[in-house]
């Protein structure tokens, strides 16, 4: 019976020491990188928010490492669009 018990609490032991060192070494590892598609879509989430501020950010960042890229270019103009209808109307704005 103490064989069972040994042979059942060995793994059980071992379980209980690997694991948590092996979630201390994931915590510690950097954060997964993201794709420039994937933060693409981020981005393209916050216009789908209305977030116009932080998706002209956004977009800026991804066509600093891809300068020539048109779908890029058409985005952030149809944000800073997005960004000049939702301003509030100014003195000039009013004044018509």
């Amino acid at each position: 019976m103490k064989d069972l018990a040994r042979f059942l609490l060995a793994p059980a032991v071992s379980l209980l020491v690997c694991v948590p060192a092996r979630a201390q070494e994931q915590a510690s590892s950097p954060p997964p990188r993201t794709s420039p598609i994937q933060r693409l879509i981020a981005v393209d989430q916050l216009v789908e928010a209305k977030e116009y501020a932080e998706a002209v950010r956004g977009y800026s960042e991804l066509l600093a490492a891809d300068p020539n890229n048109a779908q890029i270019l058409n985005r952030i103009g149809n944000a800073y669009q997005a960004l000049q209808k939702c301003a509030k109307p100014g003195p000039i704005m009013s004044a018509h």
